[in-house]
Protein backbone atom coordinates (compact mmCIF):
# COMPACT_ATOMS: atom_id res chain seq x y z
CA UNK A 1 0.00 0.00 0.00
CA UNK A 2 2.90 2.37 0.79
CA UNK A 3 4.25 1.76 -2.71
CA UNK A 4 0.88 2.74 -4.24
CA UNK A 5 0.83 5.94 -2.17
CA UNK A 6 4.36 6.82 -3.33
CA UNK A 7 3.47 6.12 -6.98
CA UNK A 8 0.34 8.24 -6.66
CA UNK A 9 2.36 11.06 -5.09
CA UNK A 10 4.96 10.91 -7.87
CA UNK A 11 2.23 11.04 -10.53
CA UNK A 12 0.65 14.03 -8.78
CA UNK A 13 4.01 15.82 -8.63
CA UNK A 14 4.63 15.11 -12.34
CA UNK A 15 1.21 16.46 -13.24
CA UNK A 16 1.82 19.53 -11.10
CA UNK A 17 5.13 20.16 -12.87
CA UNK A 18 3.45 19.93 -16.29
CA UNK A 19 0.76 22.38 -15.21
CA UNK A 20 3.39 24.79 -13.87
CA UNK A 21 5.32 24.69 -17.17
CA UNK A 22 2.10 25.36 -19.08
CA UNK A 23 1.26 28.30 -16.80
CA UNK A 24 4.79 29.71 -17.13
CA UNK A 25 4.56 29.46 -20.92
CA UNK A 26 1.19 31.21 -20.96
CA UNK A 27 2.41 33.98 -18.67
CA UNK A 28 5.62 34.30 -20.67
CA UNK A 29 3.77 34.71 -23.97
CA UNK A 30 1.18 37.07 -22.46
CA UNK A 31 3.78 39.57 -21.22
CA UNK A 32 6.28 39.14 -24.05
CA UNK A 33 6.58 42.00 -26.54
CA UNK A 34 8.16 39.77 -29.19
CA UNK A 35 6.30 38.63 -32.25
CA UNK A 36 7.71 35.13 -32.02
CA UNK A 37 8.27 32.66 -29.21
CA UNK A 38 10.99 30.13 -29.95
CA UNK A 39 10.82 26.72 -28.30
CA UNK A 40 13.73 24.30 -28.24
CA UNK A 41 13.15 20.75 -27.04
CA UNK A 42 16.05 19.10 -25.16
CA UNK A 43 14.38 15.73 -24.70
CA UNK A 44 12.64 14.27 -21.68
CA UNK A 45 10.98 17.27 -20.06
CA UNK A 46 13.67 19.81 -21.01
CA UNK A 47 12.78 23.00 -22.89
CA UNK A 48 14.22 26.39 -23.73
CA UNK A 49 11.66 29.14 -24.33
CA UNK A 50 12.86 32.46 -25.68
CA UNK A 51 11.38 35.62 -27.14
CA UNK A 52 14.80 37.04 -27.98
CA UNK A 53 14.94 39.11 -24.78
CA UNK A 54 14.04 36.63 -22.05
CA UNK A 55 14.97 32.95 -21.94
CA UNK A 56 13.35 30.37 -19.67
CA UNK A 57 15.09 27.03 -19.21
CA UNK A 58 13.12 24.03 -17.97
CA UNK A 59 15.37 21.07 -17.39
CA UNK A 60 14.68 18.60 -14.60
CA UNK A 61 18.18 17.15 -14.86
CA UNK A 62 20.26 20.25 -14.09
CA UNK A 63 20.21 19.52 -10.38
CA UNK A 64 18.61 16.11 -10.27
CA UNK A 65 18.12 14.76 -6.77
CA UNK A 66 19.84 11.70 -5.40
CA UNK A 67 16.84 9.85 -4.03
CA UNK A 68 17.44 7.82 -0.88
CA UNK A 69 19.53 4.67 -0.85
CA UNK A 70 18.38 3.33 -4.20
CA UNK A 71 20.50 0.50 -5.61
CA UNK A 72 20.61 2.49 -8.85
CA UNK A 73 22.60 5.27 -7.15
CA UNK A 74 26.27 5.22 -8.09
CA UNK A 75 28.70 4.55 -5.26
CA UNK A 76 30.78 7.44 -6.66
CA UNK A 77 27.89 9.90 -6.23
CA UNK A 78 28.83 11.98 -3.19
CA UNK A 79 25.72 14.17 -3.26
CA UNK A 80 23.38 14.26 -0.26
CA UNK A 81 20.60 11.66 -0.56
CA UNK A 82 17.03 12.97 -0.13
CA UNK A 83 14.24 11.03 1.56
CA UNK A 84 10.45 11.67 1.54
CA UNK A 85 10.57 13.52 4.86
CA UNK A 86 13.41 15.86 3.75
CA UNK A 87 12.97 19.41 2.50
CA UNK A 88 14.58 19.83 -0.91
CA UNK A 89 17.03 22.69 -1.39
CA UNK A 90 17.97 23.74 -4.92
CA UNK A 91 21.55 23.12 -6.02
CA UNK A 92 22.16 26.76 -6.94
CA UNK A 93 25.87 26.21 -7.61
CA UNK A 94 25.15 23.67 -10.37
CA UNK A 95 22.24 25.70 -11.77
CA UNK A 96 24.38 28.87 -11.93
CA UNK A 97 27.16 26.98 -13.76
CA UNK A 98 24.66 25.97 -16.45
CA UNK A 99 23.14 29.44 -16.70
CA UNK A 100 26.52 31.16 -16.91
CA UNK A 101 27.51 29.00 -19.91
CA UNK A 102 24.68 30.51 -21.98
Amino acid sequence: MLKNIKNSSLKSISLLKCVMVLLMTCAFTQYSHAQELKLKYFGGAGWEMSDGNVTILVDPYISRLKLGDSPSNSKDDTRKPYYPEDVYQSDTVTINKVLNKK
